[in-house]
């Protein structure tokens, strides 16, 4: 009866150590999502302003919309967020500067995927 007692135990402790390792990577998996959401709705107030004080808000001077943002992907291991647009000279601006304020704002760098037809962002 003893042996039996004390592999339950074993399997008790094994079962709480599962538990503990889930619990450890699912809280990493949340606060990736939380940080990858955080670079999407920075980019896009970074762009548009904050809603409904669109004018004198962005940190860009101009908007998603004018530049033809097709797709936005945040890359939690090099913290790179991926852009797809059809006119990524919007967002690079004169000289960079438009980019970097925006590179600045978001704090991460910006990977430009020019879009020339809608087949390409996939």
């Amino acid at each position: 009866m003893d042996r039996i007692s004390e592999k339950i135990k074993e399997l008790k402790k094994q079962y709480d150590l599962c538990k503990e390792i889930d619990m450890a990577s699912i809280s990493h998996e949340i606060e990736m999502l939380e940080k990858e959401r955080s670079k999407y709705i920075s980019f896009t107030v970074a762009c548009d302003g904050i809603p409904p004080y669109y004018e004198g808000d962005e940190v860009s001077n101009c908007s998603t919309h004018k530049m033809g943002v097709c797709k936005i992907k945040y890359d939690n291991d090099e913290d790179v967020l991926h852009v797809w647009l059809k006119r990524p000279g919007l967002l690079i601006g004169r000289a960079g500067s438009n980019i970097k304020n925006v590179e600045e704002y978001i704090e991460c760098k910006i990977q430009i995927h020019e879009v020339k037809n809608l087949w390409e962002w996939d």
